[in-house]
């Protein structure tokens, strides 16, 4: 006789296993969290009135500032071990501080581009201008510096 229905031993879904629709649930919510929490940083850090670029520069400063201290005390230091003591500081201090500069100069200078100028056989680039306001001294002197110019490229 079977039965329907009820408890039976080894029936069910296993303990600690997942649905396939929680699997997708998770992995669908899972994107949203974590975008959750990036915008609730951002709230913190856009109502600190200080954005991370400026923490960087202080932190950048506050070593200098640090070095220059300790540099200052190894002049007035008499006691040779002090004066050591001083200058391994500041030496520590500067690297530190470079350490942050490295980073924080990206931000604030631009990085030099090469630029290649192609003239235009048909309206030449004029960098020199006009010259018919020179003298013949100044010809000949301009003259001079052109051929020494070419010589050496």
């Amino acid at each position: 006789m079977a039965t329907k229905g009820g408890r039976r031993p080894g029936a069910g879904r296993p303990k600690k296993s997942t649905s396939a629709v929680l699997v997708q649930a998770k992995a669908v919510l899972a994107p949203l969290q974590k975008a959750r929490l990036t915008e609730r940083i951002m709230d913190k850090v856009m109502g600190m009135d200080i954005t991370p670029l400026e923490v960087m520069l202080n932190a950048m400063k506050l070593r200098y500032d640090s070095a220059q201290g300790a540099l200052a005390a190894y002049e007035l230091a008499e006691d040779e071990d002090r004066k050591q003591a001083y200058m391994r500081f500041a030496k520590a201090e500067m690297e530190a501080s470079s350490q942050v500069a490295e980073k924080v100069a990206p931000y604030l200078h631009a990085k030099l581009q090469s630029v290649t100028m192609k003239g235009d056989s048909e309206n030449p680039l004029n960098v020199l201008g006009s010259l018919k306001g020179l003298s013949n001294s100044e010809l000949s002197v301009m003259e001079q510096l052109l051929a020494k110019a070419g010589k050496d490229g």
